[in-house]
């Protein structure tokens, strides 16, 4: 399997996760406020919603800008409940997201520290999580506390596979352009035979005449090319 093969795999398998993710939050938020008087779908819900179906989206489209997006989103979430209801999970979750638009913004400019970076959202995400469920009491009461966990970690499965995905995504840096006249060599001219080269004869011609009014080649050298390209 190519490294685009694997690329498109972890993509999909990444965008599955969130999709399972996200839905499964609007069902149970749902049922909450339809059992509750006083619970409501609040604003930071649908931005919440928003940002983990985004993700799976721009995963499923493979589209690293969205992903920026998405994750973004759900960064500022995570910053914006750090400053309202601290706790090191709120830390955690907003540096885990927060990672992933840095390294896939990384990934854009051909950077390939991310090669060995990768693992770093979905790790920050797993300790977050564990501090959580220890602060929290889950694995006391693990019974009722199990779905919620199995969720998180479908989350964090979800985040492994997207920094598997931004590491064999890494563009390659963009090449300098690069000037055939400052590379020509002259002393080819006469060493190359004229079968060897793949354009014809006429733009072989306009070619070596844009070399010598550029200087870049003498009149007697483009003289001698202009004999060997007409056969004379």
């Amino acid at each position: 399997m190519t490294k685009t093969e694997s690329g498109k795999k972890y993509a999909l398998i990444a965008a599955i996760c969130y999709a399972v993710y996200a839905i499964y939050n609007i069902i149970n938020r749902i049922i909450y406020v339809s059992n509750s008087e006083y619970a409501t779908i609040t604003v930071f819900n649908i931005l919440f919603w928003i940002g983990m179906l985004g993700m799976a989206v721009a995963l499923f489209m493979k589209n690293q800008k969205i992903v920026i997006a998405a994750a973004g989103v759900n960064a500022l979430l995570g910053a914006y409940y750090i400053v309202s209801y601290f706790s090191l999970w709120n830390l955690c979750d907003f540096l885990a997201y927060a990672s992933v638009v840095v390294f896939v913004a990384l990934t854009l400019k051909g950077n390939d520290v991310v090669k060995k970076i990768w693992f770093v959202p979905a790790a920050v995400l797993l300790l977050g999580c564990v501090i959580g469920w220890i602060t929290g009491g889950y694995f006391e009461f693990l019974s009722a506390a199990w779905k919620s966990m199995l969720v998180s970690i479908v989350e964090i499965v979800a985040l492994l596979f997207v920094g598997m995905w931004v590491k064999e995504v890494v563009a390659p840096a963009e090449a300098s352009p690069v000037n055939e006249y400052a590379t020509f060599n002259p002393q080819s001219i006469n060493s190359t035979p004229a079968s060897s080269s793949a354009i014809g004869g006429a733009d072989k011609l306009k070619m070596y005449m844009d070399l010598l009014e550029s200087g870049t080649i003498t009149q007697e050298e483009f003289d001698a090319k202009k004999k060997q390209i007409l056969g004379l």
